[in-house]
């Protein structure tokens, strides 16, 4: 996936395209990477339940970045984490739910404190704690390379495999169909 690729797609698009591929963490020295397994789109307009939507704050100002920001926030005191997609001025974001664990599981044991590699990755907050993504890295660019997180183009899925659905743990636009996953996954949340 490159820089262009996210600023002229919509978050729809990046959502469906992010799952197959690899989100990673060298944090700590540490590596720990999963395949996206689960996603949901946040759209730039017309979407309440998006944290663009009242403009710019300073809790939110990393989704008014470049595409390709990281949008490290908390939730019920967990961190999550969106990839910024689209333009500056009309910016959309994709919420990484769920992974499928690859490299450093004893590593995400540790961080989660829990020996139950199912229950590791299969929701957003934690993916945050198992990769050890914390809100020093919110407003970081995966394509800057002092960035500890990365997203790798390495599809693994059949993409015919998708299923939309709608979006959980949110009280406002929850009709919609921007949450999408791969049919089957154990890691979904």
């Amino acid at each position: 996936m490159n820089e262009p690729k996210l600023r002229n797609s919509t978050p729809i698009e990046i959502a469906k395209l992010l799952l197959g591929m690899t989100l990673k963490s060298i944090i700590d020295g540490v590596t720990t990477s999963g395949i996206i397994v689960e996603t949901e789109a946040y759209l730039p307009t017309d979407d309440l339940a998006a944290h663009n939507t009242r403009g710019k704050t300073n809790a939110n100002k990393s989704l008014f970045e470049k595409a390709g920001t990281l949008y490290v926030h908390s939730i019920r005191q967990h961190n999550l984490v969106d990839l910024v997609v689209g333009s500056e001025d009309s910016p959309g974001s994709v919420l990484i739910r769920a992974i499928e664990p690859l490299e450093g599981i004893e590593a995400m044991k540790e961080r989660r404190g829990t020996d139950e590699v199912k229950n590791l990755t299969n929701g957003p907050g934690k993916v945050c704690k198992s990769l050890g993504i914390t809100r020093e890295i919110d407003g970081m660019n995966i394509f800057d390379t002092l960035c500890p997180v990365k997203v790798v183009a390495d599809e693994k899925i059949i993409k015919s495999s998708i299923v939309e659905g709608k979006r959980i743990g949110i009280s406002k636009n929850t009709e919609e169909l921007l949450r999408f996953y791969i049919e089957g996954n154990s890691f979904v949340s």
